[in-house]
Protein backbone atom coordinates (compact mmCIF):
# COMPACT_ATOMS: atom_id res chain seq x y z
CA UNK A 1 0.00 0.00 0.00
CA UNK A 2 1.08 3.54 -0.69
CA UNK A 3 0.59 6.73 1.26
CA UNK A 4 0.99 10.37 0.32
CA UNK A 5 2.79 12.87 2.52
CA UNK A 6 2.13 16.57 2.24
CA UNK A 7 4.71 18.81 3.90
CA UNK A 8 4.14 22.53 4.39
CA UNK A 9 5.41 25.58 6.21
CA UNK A 10 3.81 25.61 9.65
CA UNK A 11 2.72 29.24 9.19
CA UNK A 12 1.35 28.93 5.68
CA UNK A 13 -2.00 28.08 7.25
CA UNK A 14 -4.58 30.76 6.60
CA UNK A 15 -6.68 30.56 9.77
CA UNK A 16 -9.59 32.44 8.22
CA UNK A 17 -9.98 29.83 5.50
CA UNK A 18 -9.44 27.11 8.07
CA UNK A 19 -12.32 28.38 10.19
CA UNK A 20 -14.45 28.42 7.07
CA UNK A 21 -13.73 24.70 6.65
CA UNK A 22 -11.27 25.08 3.78
CA UNK A 23 -7.78 23.92 4.67
CA UNK A 24 -5.37 26.18 2.87
CA UNK A 25 -1.63 25.66 2.68
CA UNK A 26 0.20 27.77 0.15
CA UNK A 27 3.86 27.41 1.10
CA UNK A 28 4.91 23.81 0.42
CA UNK A 29 8.30 22.50 1.52
CA UNK A 30 10.03 21.47 -1.68
CA UNK A 31 13.03 19.13 -2.00
CA UNK A 32 12.74 17.69 1.51
CA UNK A 33 14.29 14.25 1.91
CA UNK A 34 12.10 11.59 3.54
CA UNK A 35 13.46 8.57 5.41
CA UNK A 36 11.55 5.71 7.08
CA UNK A 37 13.18 3.37 9.60
CA UNK A 38 12.06 0.90 12.23
CA UNK A 39 12.29 2.69 15.56
CA UNK A 40 14.87 0.17 16.76
CA UNK A 41 17.13 0.67 13.74
CA UNK A 42 20.49 2.35 14.22
CA UNK A 43 19.60 4.94 11.55
CA UNK A 44 16.64 6.05 13.66
CA UNK A 45 19.02 7.19 16.39
CA UNK A 46 21.57 8.97 14.25
CA UNK A 47 21.84 12.78 14.17
CA UNK A 48 20.20 14.48 11.22
CA UNK A 49 23.60 15.70 10.08
CA UNK A 50 24.65 12.13 9.30
CA UNK A 51 21.69 11.35 7.04
CA UNK A 52 22.60 11.15 3.36
CA UNK A 53 20.34 12.29 0.55
CA UNK A 54 21.30 9.18 -1.41
CA UNK A 55 19.68 7.03 1.30
CA UNK A 56 16.34 8.86 1.26
CA UNK A 57 13.25 6.96 0.17
CA UNK A 58 11.96 9.95 -1.72
CA UNK A 59 11.97 13.72 -1.99
CA UNK A 60 9.05 16.15 -1.94
CA UNK A 61 8.06 17.75 -5.22
CA UNK A 62 7.27 21.42 -5.91
CA UNK A 63 3.90 20.98 -4.19
CA UNK A 64 5.52 19.57 -1.05
CA UNK A 65 4.16 16.10 -1.77
CA UNK A 66 5.73 12.68 -1.90
CA UNK A 67 4.31 9.16 -2.22
CA UNK A 68 5.74 6.30 -0.17
CA UNK A 69 5.23 2.55 -0.18
CA UNK A 70 4.26 1.55 3.35
CA UNK A 71 6.18 -1.26 5.10
CA UNK A 72 4.80 -4.77 4.75
CA UNK A 73 5.12 -5.44 8.48
CA UNK A 74 3.01 -3.90 11.21
CA UNK A 75 4.82 -1.93 13.86
CA UNK A 76 6.14 1.48 14.84
CA UNK A 77 8.43 3.33 12.47
CA UNK A 78 10.31 6.62 12.51
CA UNK A 79 9.56 8.99 9.66
CA UNK A 80 12.49 11.39 9.34
CA UNK A 81 12.10 14.59 7.34
CA UNK A 82 15.20 16.55 6.36
CA UNK A 83 14.48 19.81 4.49
CA UNK A 84 16.87 20.99 1.80
CA UNK A 85 17.83 23.92 4.02
CA UNK A 86 17.66 23.19 7.72
CA UNK A 87 19.14 24.12 11.07
CA UNK A 88 18.89 22.88 14.64
CA UNK A 89 20.68 25.98 15.98
CA UNK A 90 19.05 28.42 18.36
CA UNK A 91 17.42 31.25 16.41
CA UNK A 92 19.50 34.31 17.14
CA UNK A 93 22.69 36.05 16.02
CA UNK A 94 24.50 32.75 15.52
CA UNK A 95 21.95 31.68 12.93
CA UNK A 96 23.49 33.38 9.93
CA UNK A 97 23.27 32.44 6.27
CA UNK A 98 25.47 29.43 5.55
CA UNK A 99 22.76 28.43 3.09
CA UNK A 100 22.51 28.75 -0.66
CA UNK A 101 21.70 32.21 -1.98
CA UNK A 102 18.23 31.12 -3.02
CA UNK A 103 17.26 29.65 0.34
CA UNK A 104 14.10 31.57 1.11
CA UNK A 105 13.11 29.10 3.82
CA UNK A 106 15.11 27.29 6.46
CA UNK A 107 13.31 24.72 8.62
CA UNK A 108 13.73 22.48 11.61
CA UNK A 109 14.16 18.82 10.65
CA UNK A 110 11.46 16.60 12.09
CA UNK A 111 10.98 13.07 13.39
CA UNK A 112 7.49 11.56 13.43
CA UNK A 113 6.66 8.22 15.02
CA UNK A 114 4.26 6.37 12.74
CA UNK A 115 2.24 3.29 13.65
CA UNK A 116 1.51 0.94 10.75
CA UNK A 117 -1.36 -1.56 10.93
CA UNK A 118 -3.40 -3.69 8.50
CA UNK A 119 -0.71 -5.99 7.17
CA UNK A 120 -0.56 -8.26 5.38
CA UNK A 121 -1.92 -6.66 2.26
CA UNK A 122 -3.81 -3.66 3.69
CA UNK A 123 -1.14 -1.51 5.31
CA UNK A 124 -2.39 1.79 6.68
CA UNK A 125 -1.22 4.61 8.92
CA UNK A 126 -2.98 4.18 12.26
CA UNK A 127 -1.39 7.11 14.10
CA UNK A 128 1.40 9.65 13.86
CA UNK A 129 2.96 11.67 16.68
CA UNK A 130 5.89 14.06 16.85
CA UNK A 131 9.06 12.34 18.04
CA UNK A 132 11.39 15.35 17.87
CA UNK A 133 12.30 17.46 20.90
CA UNK A 134 8.81 18.96 20.90
CA UNK A 135 5.88 19.76 18.64
CA UNK A 136 7.53 23.18 18.27
CA UNK A 137 9.70 21.63 15.54
CA UNK A 138 6.61 20.63 13.56
CA UNK A 139 3.78 18.16 13.73
CA UNK A 140 1.49 15.83 11.85
CA UNK A 141 -1.37 18.17 11.02
CA UNK A 142 -3.81 15.49 9.97
CA UNK A 143 -3.61 11.71 9.76
CA UNK A 144 -5.41 9.51 7.25
CA UNK A 145 -4.99 5.83 6.61
CA UNK A 146 -3.42 6.65 3.25
CA UNK A 147 -1.55 9.82 4.04
CA UNK A 148 -0.22 12.48 6.36
CA UNK A 149 -0.25 16.26 6.27
CA UNK A 150 2.84 17.56 8.03
CA UNK A 151 3.92 21.07 8.92
CA UNK A 152 7.52 22.10 9.66
CA UNK A 153 8.71 24.92 11.89
CA UNK A 154 10.53 27.60 9.87
CA UNK A 155 13.51 29.26 11.53
CA UNK A 156 14.32 31.59 8.65
CA UNK A 157 11.85 33.09 6.18
CA UNK A 158 12.43 35.68 3.50
CA UNK A 159 10.52 36.76 0.43
CA UNK A 160 11.86 40.28 -0.07
CA UNK A 161 13.83 40.46 -3.30
CA UNK A 162 14.83 44.13 -3.27
CA UNK A 163 18.33 45.42 -2.72
CA UNK A 164 19.47 45.14 0.87
CA UNK A 165 21.84 47.48 2.63
CA UNK A 166 24.50 46.35 5.06
CA UNK A 167 24.59 48.29 8.32
CA UNK A 168 27.84 49.93 9.34
CA UNK A 169 27.06 49.24 13.01
CA UNK A 170 24.42 47.71 15.26
CA UNK A 171 23.91 49.46 18.60
CA UNK A 172 20.13 49.58 19.18
CA UNK A 173 17.29 47.06 19.55
CA UNK A 174 13.65 48.03 18.95
CA UNK A 175 10.76 45.89 20.28
CA UNK A 176 7.43 45.87 18.36
CA UNK A 177 4.11 44.03 18.40
CA UNK A 178 2.12 42.73 15.43
CA UNK A 179 -1.29 44.08 16.35
CA UNK A 180 -4.17 42.17 14.79
CA UNK A 181 -2.10 39.58 12.89
CA UNK A 182 -2.20 35.82 13.37
CA UNK A 183 1.06 33.93 12.67
CA UNK A 184 0.09 33.51 9.01
CA UNK A 185 -0.37 37.25 8.50
CA UNK A 186 2.60 38.27 10.62
CA UNK A 187 5.06 35.99 8.81
CA UNK A 188 3.76 37.09 5.41
CA UNK A 189 3.92 40.79 6.19
CA UNK A 190 7.38 40.81 7.75
CA UNK A 191 8.98 38.54 5.17
CA UNK A 192 7.59 40.36 2.14
CA UNK A 193 8.59 43.83 3.37
CA UNK A 194 11.97 42.98 4.90
CA UNK A 195 10.80 44.73 8.06
CA UNK A 196 11.95 43.28 11.38
CA UNK A 197 14.81 40.86 11.88
CA UNK A 198 12.95 38.52 14.27
CA UNK A 199 9.42 37.45 15.17
CA UNK A 200 8.53 35.77 18.48
CA UNK A 201 5.32 33.77 18.31
CA UNK A 202 2.73 33.93 21.04
CA UNK A 203 1.70 30.33 21.63
CA UNK A 204 5.06 28.70 22.20
CA UNK A 205 7.66 31.47 22.00
CA UNK A 206 9.17 30.13 18.78
CA UNK A 207 11.50 32.60 17.07
CA UNK A 208 11.66 33.11 13.31
CA UNK A 209 14.44 35.08 11.66
CA UNK A 210 13.92 37.18 8.53
CA UNK A 211 17.16 39.14 8.06
CA UNK A 212 20.78 38.80 9.06
CA UNK A 213 21.57 41.11 11.96
CA UNK A 214 23.99 43.05 9.77
CA UNK A 215 21.32 43.83 7.14
CA UNK A 216 19.20 46.97 7.41
CA UNK A 217 15.49 46.32 7.90
CA UNK A 218 12.56 48.70 7.56
CA UNK A 219 10.95 48.15 10.97
CA UNK A 220 11.53 51.58 12.52
CA UNK A 221 9.96 53.82 9.89
CA UNK A 222 11.75 56.57 8.00
CA UNK A 223 12.32 56.93 4.27
CA UNK A 224 8.74 58.08 3.72
CA UNK A 225 7.26 55.34 5.91
CA UNK A 226 5.43 56.56 9.04
CA UNK A 227 7.51 59.71 9.42
CA UNK A 228 10.97 60.10 10.89
CA UNK A 229 12.04 58.06 13.92
CA UNK A 230 14.32 59.51 16.59
CA UNK A 231 16.28 58.18 19.52
CA UNK A 232 19.14 59.79 21.41
CA UNK A 233 19.99 62.28 18.68
CA UNK A 234 19.79 59.86 15.75
CA UNK A 235 17.05 59.83 13.09
CA UNK A 236 18.51 57.08 10.90
CA UNK A 237 17.38 54.35 13.28
CA UNK A 238 17.01 51.54 10.72
CA UNK A 239 20.67 51.80 9.75
CA UNK A 240 21.86 50.87 13.25
CA UNK A 241 19.13 48.77 14.85
CA UNK A 242 17.67 45.28 15.10
CA UNK A 243 13.88 44.92 15.11
CA UNK A 244 12.06 42.24 17.13
CA UNK A 245 8.32 41.71 16.59
CA UNK A 246 6.11 40.03 19.19
CA UNK A 247 3.05 38.33 17.76
CA UNK A 248 -0.10 39.80 19.27
CA UNK A 249 -3.45 39.21 17.60
CA UNK A 250 -5.40 41.76 19.64
CA UNK A 251 -6.15 44.90 17.60
CA UNK A 252 -6.06 47.52 20.40
CA UNK A 253 -3.74 48.46 23.23
CA UNK A 254 -6.36 47.73 25.89
CA UNK A 255 -6.54 44.13 24.66
CA UNK A 256 -2.86 43.48 24.00
CA UNK A 257 -1.17 40.77 26.03
CA UNK A 258 2.00 38.71 25.90
CA UNK A 259 2.77 35.16 27.01
CA UNK A 260 5.38 33.82 29.38
CA UNK A 261 6.88 31.89 26.47
CA UNK A 262 7.34 35.15 24.55
CA UNK A 263 9.06 36.88 27.45
CA UNK A 264 11.42 33.96 28.00
CA UNK A 265 12.36 33.85 24.31
CA UNK A 266 12.75 37.62 24.17
CA UNK A 267 15.07 37.73 27.19
CA UNK A 268 17.19 34.92 25.73
CA UNK A 269 17.37 36.64 22.35
CA UNK A 270 18.20 40.04 23.85
CA UNK A 271 21.03 38.50 25.86
CA UNK A 272 22.51 36.85 22.78
CA UNK A 273 22.19 39.98 20.62
CA UNK A 274 23.74 42.26 23.26
CA UNK A 275 26.67 39.88 23.73
CA UNK A 276 27.23 39.23 20.04
CA UNK A 277 27.13 42.84 18.86
CA UNK A 278 28.42 44.62 21.96
CA UNK A 279 25.19 46.62 22.32
CA UNK A 280 24.71 48.72 25.44
CA UNK A 281 21.80 46.84 27.14
CA UNK A 282 20.25 50.21 28.00
CA UNK A 283 19.63 50.72 24.28
CA UNK A 284 16.65 48.35 24.11
CA UNK A 285 13.52 50.43 23.45
CA UNK A 286 9.98 50.14 22.10
CA UNK A 287 8.78 51.40 18.75
CA UNK A 288 6.60 54.01 20.45
CA UNK A 289 9.68 55.38 22.27
CA UNK A 290 10.96 56.70 18.96
CA UNK A 291 7.55 57.58 17.58
CA UNK A 292 7.37 61.19 18.77
CA UNK A 293 7.37 62.58 15.25
CA UNK A 294 5.83 59.52 13.63
CA UNK A 295 2.31 58.60 12.58
CA UNK A 296 2.21 55.10 14.08
CA UNK A 297 0.37 53.25 16.83
CA UNK A 298 1.02 54.53 20.34
CA UNK A 299 0.79 51.00 21.73
CA UNK A 300 3.88 49.45 20.22
CA UNK A 301 4.51 47.38 22.30
CA UNK A 302 2.26 49.36 24.67
CA UNK A 303 1.62 50.03 28.35
CA UNK A 304 0.76 46.37 29.02
CA UNK A 305 4.22 45.24 27.92
CA UNK A 306 6.32 44.29 30.95
CA UNK A 307 9.19 46.77 30.65
CA UNK A 308 9.95 46.41 34.39
CA UNK A 309 10.67 42.72 33.83
CA UNK A 310 13.15 43.60 31.09
CA UNK A 311 14.59 46.25 33.37
CA UNK A 312 15.19 43.76 36.15
CA UNK A 313 17.07 41.63 33.64
CA UNK A 314 19.20 44.65 32.72
CA UNK A 315 17.60 45.67 29.43
CA UNK A 316 16.17 49.04 28.48
CA UNK A 317 16.74 52.62 29.65
CA UNK A 318 17.16 52.58 33.44
CA UNK A 319 14.04 53.80 35.17
CA UNK A 320 11.77 53.42 38.19
CA UNK A 321 11.43 49.94 39.62
CA UNK A 322 15.15 49.23 39.54
CA UNK A 323 16.09 50.30 43.03
CA UNK A 324 16.66 54.06 42.81
CA UNK A 325 14.48 56.84 44.32
CA UNK A 326 10.88 57.18 43.22
CA UNK A 327 8.05 59.25 44.68
CA UNK A 328 7.60 56.88 47.61
CA UNK A 329 11.19 57.24 48.78
CA UNK A 330 11.19 60.99 48.22
CA UNK A 331 8.04 61.52 50.26
CA UNK A 332 9.30 59.17 52.95
CA UNK A 333 12.17 61.63 53.42
CA UNK A 334 9.68 64.49 53.71
CA UNK A 335 8.64 67.30 51.36
CA UNK A 336 12.06 68.93 51.77
CA UNK A 337 13.53 66.20 49.53
CA UNK A 338 11.54 67.63 46.64
CA UNK A 339 12.47 71.27 47.09
CA UNK A 340 15.33 71.32 44.59
CA UNK A 341 13.54 69.26 41.96
CA UNK A 342 12.66 71.28 38.86
CA UNK A 343 12.82 74.68 40.57
CA UNK A 344 10.69 73.62 43.51
CA UNK A 345 7.68 73.12 41.23
CA UNK A 346 6.78 69.92 43.09
CA UNK A 347 6.70 69.97 46.87
CA UNK A 348 4.98 66.69 47.63
CA UNK A 349 1.74 68.50 48.39
CA UNK A 350 -1.81 68.08 47.12
CA UNK A 351 -1.50 71.53 45.57
CA UNK A 352 1.36 70.44 43.31
CA UNK A 353 0.37 71.32 39.71
CA UNK A 354 -0.41 68.87 36.92
CA UNK A 355 1.35 70.33 33.92
CA UNK A 356 -0.53 70.46 30.62
CA UNK A 357 -0.14 71.62 27.05
CA UNK A 358 0.46 75.36 26.91
CA UNK A 359 2.28 75.66 30.26
CA UNK A 360 5.48 77.65 29.96
CA UNK A 361 8.38 79.11 31.89
CA UNK A 362 8.16 82.54 30.25
CA UNK A 363 4.93 83.40 32.03
CA UNK A 364 5.49 81.00 34.95
CA UNK A 365 2.31 79.21 33.89
CA UNK A 366 2.11 75.76 35.45
CA UNK A 367 -1.02 73.66 35.67
CA UNK A 368 -2.87 76.16 33.50
CA UNK A 369 -2.34 79.17 35.78
CA UNK A 370 0.50 81.47 36.89
CA UNK A 371 2.57 80.22 39.81
CA UNK A 372 4.84 82.15 42.15
CA UNK A 373 7.95 81.11 44.08
CA UNK A 374 9.24 78.97 41.19
CA UNK A 375 12.94 79.32 40.38
CA UNK A 376 14.72 78.67 37.11
CA UNK A 377 13.03 77.09 34.09
CA UNK A 378 11.45 73.84 35.32
CA UNK A 379 9.75 72.97 32.02
CA UNK A 380 12.97 73.36 30.08
CA UNK A 381 14.73 71.23 32.70
CA UNK A 382 12.10 68.49 32.36
CA UNK A 383 12.34 68.50 28.57
CA UNK A 384 16.14 68.49 28.77
CA UNK A 385 15.94 65.36 30.93
CA UNK A 386 13.48 63.70 28.54
CA UNK A 387 15.86 64.43 25.69
CA UNK A 388 18.77 63.08 27.74
CA UNK A 389 16.92 59.78 28.13
CA UNK A 390 16.54 59.64 24.34
CA UNK A 391 13.13 61.17 23.51
CA UNK A 392 12.48 63.69 20.76
CA UNK A 393 11.03 66.85 22.30
CA UNK A 394 10.75 69.06 19.23
CA UNK A 395 12.72 70.11 16.17
CA UNK A 396 14.50 72.86 18.13
CA UNK A 397 15.35 70.69 21.10
CA UNK A 398 14.28 71.35 24.70
CA UNK A 399 12.31 74.58 25.00
CA UNK A 400 10.48 76.32 27.80
CA UNK A 401 6.93 75.52 26.63
CA UNK A 402 4.91 72.31 26.82
CA UNK A 403 3.73 72.34 23.23
CA UNK A 404 2.11 69.43 21.37
CA UNK A 405 5.44 67.76 20.56
CA UNK A 406 6.65 68.02 24.15
CA UNK A 407 3.45 66.54 25.58
CA UNK A 408 3.62 63.71 23.08
CA UNK A 409 7.11 62.89 24.38
CA UNK A 410 5.74 62.92 27.94
CA UNK A 411 3.01 60.47 26.92
CA UNK A 412 5.43 58.04 25.30
CA UNK A 413 7.61 58.24 28.39
CA UNK A 414 4.58 57.33 30.51
CA UNK A 415 3.70 54.41 28.23
CA UNK A 416 7.18 52.98 28.81
CA UNK A 417 7.99 53.92 32.40
CA UNK A 418 4.54 53.28 33.85
CA UNK A 419 4.16 50.00 31.97
CA UNK A 420 2.03 47.33 33.75
CA UNK A 421 0.90 49.92 36.34
CA UNK A 422 -1.80 51.57 34.24
CA UNK A 423 -5.35 50.35 33.72
CA UNK A 424 -5.69 52.42 30.56
CA UNK A 425 -3.29 54.25 28.21
CA UNK A 426 -2.25 57.72 29.36
CA UNK A 427 -4.31 60.59 27.98
CA UNK A 428 -3.21 62.32 24.81
CA UNK A 429 -3.53 65.76 23.26
CA UNK A 430 -4.92 68.51 25.46
CA UNK A 431 -6.03 65.95 28.05
CA UNK A 432 -2.44 64.84 28.66
CA UNK A 433 -0.92 65.65 32.04
CA UNK A 434 2.56 65.73 33.53
CA UNK A 435 2.09 65.10 37.23
CA UNK A 436 4.55 64.94 40.13
CA UNK A 437 5.15 61.20 39.82
CA UNK A 438 5.90 61.51 36.10
CA UNK A 439 8.33 64.37 36.77
CA UNK A 440 10.17 62.37 39.41
CA UNK A 441 10.46 59.36 37.13
CA UNK A 442 11.79 61.58 34.34
CA UNK A 443 14.34 62.98 36.78
CA UNK A 444 15.36 59.50 37.96
CA UNK A 445 15.60 58.01 34.47
CA UNK A 446 17.68 60.92 33.19
CA UNK A 447 20.06 60.62 36.15
CA UNK A 448 20.46 56.86 35.55
CA UNK A 449 21.09 57.38 31.81
CA UNK A 450 23.81 60.00 32.34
Amino acid sequence: MRAELRIDNRYSINRRRLRAGRHHFDDPVEAADVFLYEVTAEEARRPFSTLRRADALAQTNSRGRVTLTLPSANGTYLLRILPEFWSEASVGPNLSRPFAAGAGRVYRPLDIKVKIEGNPGRARIASATTASRSTADGEAWSVRHDGLSIVLQPVWVTEHTGRRRTKSRTDLIVVHLTSGSDPYGAVRKISSHAGAHYLILKQDGQVIKFLSDTIQGGHAGGHGHSGTPYWAGDTNVNSRSIGIELENVKPTEDESDFTEAQYQSLLRLLGELVDQHGIDPRRVIGHSDLAVEMNIRDFDPGFRFDWPRLGRAGFGPPGPGRGYPTLRSFTAAGPAALEGLYGGLFQGLRSDPELRQGDNDTGSVYGGRPQGNITGEPIKEILTDLNKIGYWVGSRGPGNTLDEDAMRAVRYFQIHFFATELGAPPSSGRNARLDRETAIRIFDAAAMNS
